[in-house]
């Protein structure tokens, strides 16, 4: 059954939904958080663009970024996944741990739009 959380932002709304057994999702960053190096396994993972008010998205404007010190550019891995309705990553690798990330979208009227969400990867 897919975890799935709904974040709204600006001109966009981001549906986020994986689907794994060992997947939890949290928009509240746990500060004791810490990733393991253990070997990954598959996710699917989604995220659904819904522009608002008659834009549509552009995808130049895609920006996926892990949020850890430093950050990395996830965007190039992402990028071959997406398309103006959203990404459809069907065997994401995702190590165990907690996994913070950040997506920017921009849409045909210059709107960029922003969230984060923690994504909690069971061992």
């Amino acid at each position: 059954m897919p975890n799935t959380i709904q974040a709204a932002i600006d001109s966009t709304v981001l549906w986020i939904k994986c689907w794994a057994n060992r997947l939890s999702t949290n928009s509240i960053p746990d500060s004791n958080a810490s990733v393991s190096s253990a070997k990954p396994a598959p996710i699917h993972f989604q995220v659904k663009f819904q522009p608002l008010g008659g834009s549509t998205i552009d995808l130049e404007g895609l920006k996926v970024i892990y949020l850890k010190q430093p950050n990395v550019d996830l965007t190039p891995r992402v990028k071959p996944f997406a398309q103006p309705g959203g990404i459809d990553m069907p065997d994401a690798l995702l190590p165990p741990g907690d996994h913070l990330v950040r997506i920017d979208v921009k849409d045909s009227e210059g709107r960029v739009s922003t969230t984060s969400f923690l994504l909690k990867i069971a061992p």
